[in-house]
């Protein structure tokens, strides 16, 4: 900001610059915005995802419970089988080695101890079937326990199975929650990035305003305070660095016209200044005068300022004492490059002289 709040100039280029800034901050937000909507798109999607991932893994778990579960029934039967198996083993065991020690002794002593023979023959078939029966037993336990281990093992497998697909549905869910925590530090931080430049955006068009109400004030003075009179009378400054070469009235080269103003003589591309505060009415070109600029001071006082080259200035602006609105250009009446300049009163032209200073004196050094 400037140091002080005499030109409305400097303010204009201060708001001119915060415009562009916040031009720039309300870019960068749409495109802040447009990442911050891509982002909780994202956020939503891992969401759906995880919680997808979940139901799965929830699934499993409880398939795992069965199974588990079906695994310690199997275990229990097994050891019950197992038991069984070894009672009737032992048993048949205990039927061999009796049968045995009856195959030591001598058939006369076995008839004796048995009241007929008859019951020696029954008590031989009864030996031989409930050896039979338990052989019996005994194989089919057997069968029963592989059966049951076979299906024990296809547990463990369906079991290692679902933990295996559990191990991997549990690192796909790490993976997006991990993805998810990094998708919100970055949003965390685009949100801050938001606020920071939507309160900024907000202090600098307060402070365009501001600064437009300041600046349409100080136009206002300085509108009010452009007004040329009479008391400036021979104390204007000279509107450019040059000779005078062309008085009032004098007779224009081929002898016929007589000039409107005076004709300064300045090499081409010099600065020409405004002599006084005053709102530019004209900035064009016109027949006669070439490139030319009028500024209206007030008072019916106006300066014309003729064969510029370049235009610096347009219709409308309000311009300030020693401010540059043209440069001088070529002279198509003259040998020599140089500035037209008339002052007119109510419309009519009279002789600048007699309102610039009669020494020379120039609008940037003018107090």
């Amino acid at each position: 900001m400037p140091a002080s709040a005499a030109d409305p100039a400097d303010y204009d280029a201060d708001i001119a610059r915060s415009r562009e800034k916040i031009r720039s901050l309300d870019e960068s937000l749409r495109v802040d915005k447009k990442k911050r909507a891509e982002l909780l798109q994202q956020l939503n999607r891992y969401d759906d995802q995880i919680n997808y991932l979940n139901g799965k893994l929830s699934a499993l778990e409880k398939r795992i419970r069965i199974n588990e579960d079906s695994l310690k029934s199997l275990e229990s039967e097994l050891v019950v089988k197992r038991r069984e198996a070894a009672a009737e083993k032992a048993r048949l065991a205990e039927q061999i080695r009796a049968a045995y020690r009856m195959g030591h002794q001598s058939g006369l002593r076995l008839l004796l101890s048995e009241n007929t023979p008859a019951t020696y023959s029954r008590l031989s078939s009864y030996a031989d079937y409930f050896s039979a029966a338990r052989q019996q037993r005994i194989s089919s336990a057997l069968d029963s326990m592989q059966s049951l281990a076979e299906t024990r093992l296809r547990a463990a497998q369906s079991r290692r199975a679902l933990e295996s697909s559990r191990d991997k549905l549990r690192q796909s869910r790490q993976a997006q929650q991990e993805a998810m925590r990094s998708r919100k530090r970055v949003l965390a931080q685009l949100e801050s990035g938001i606020v920071n430049k939507s309160d900024e955006m907000a202090r600098l068009e307060a402070d365009v305003a501001r600064l437009e109400a300041l600046v349409a004030e100080l136009r206002k003075r300085q509108a009010a305070a452009a007004k040329v009179s009479k008391q400036d009378r021979g104390r204007l400054p000279w509107p450019v660095d040059g000779r005078i070469t062309a008085n009032f009235k004098q007779l224009k080269p081929g002898g016929k016209l007589r000039w409107s103003g005076l004709f300064f003589s300045a090499p081409v591309g010099r600065d020409v200044l405004a002599i006084a505060a005053g709102k530019a009415v004209y900035a064009d070109w016109l027949t006669g005068f070439g490139m030319l600029v009028i500024l209206d001071h007030g008072n019916g006082i106006m300066s014309l300022y003729g064969n510029n080259r370049d235009l610096l200035i347009e219709p409308g602006d309000q311009v300030e004492k020693g401010r540059v609105i043209a440069t001088v250009g070529e002279s198509g009446s003259q040998n020599e490059s140089g500035l037209y300049f008339e002052i007119r009163e109510n419309a009519a032209p009279v002789d600048p002289i007699g309102w610039i200073s009669n020494r020379m004196q120039f609008a940037k050094t003018a107090n």
